[in-house]
């Protein structure tokens, strides 16, 4: 087999042919170049009025964020590295839409979006907390903060999640 797979685009056309007549995902113009004259509908029509920011999607965006964000942040400081988390933060937020409606709490998909936004914010966070914090240490700007009854706030805090 042949790897990348070649790009075939009558297959390409019937499955996007196939998904706009079911009335599911982007129209036909979304995938080609416009011609001059014509305009482009979008997937969401500016005019609706939809929800976006509401209080179940700026909960669960915190909630993911927070989540996402210490497990960036405990893999920061192991290894090194982080992570971009919004595309988990995204499909964990999809499903989350999903199983409320089940139960009769509809969403719409600007609220996954700004939920999605929220829980990728905050979990970028984590990245530049433990790439700097490590630097003011080493430093040595730390100590004043260390000898605050802040600092011991956060330990108590730290111990009482470890």
């Amino acid at each position: 087999m042949q790897y990348p797979p070649p790009f075939i685009p009558e297959i390409y056309s019937t499955a996007v042919e196939e998904q706009t007549q079911a009335g599911r995902g982007l129209s036909a113009m979304a995938y080609t170049e416009i011609p001059e004259g014509q305009s482009y509908e979008p997937f969401v029509n500016p005019a609706s009025t939809q929800a976006e920011f509401t209080l179940k999607a700026a909960i669960s965006g915190i909630v993911f964020g927070i989540l996402f964000g210490g497990a960036n942040a405990y893999l920061g400081l192991r290894v090194g590295l982080t992570i971009s988390t919004s595309i988990p933060v995204a499909v964990l937020t999809i499903a989350l839409f999903r199983a409320l409606s089940v139960v009769g709490v509809g969403s719409t998909l600007l609220e996954a979006n700004f939920s999605q936004t929220v829980g990728s914010a905050s979990s970028s966070l984590a990245s530049g907390i433990i790439f700097t914090i490590p630097a003011l240490f080493m430093w040595g700007f730390v100590r004043i903060f260390y000898r605050s009854r802040c600092w011991r706030c956060v330990e108590v805090c730290w111990g009482s999640c470890s």
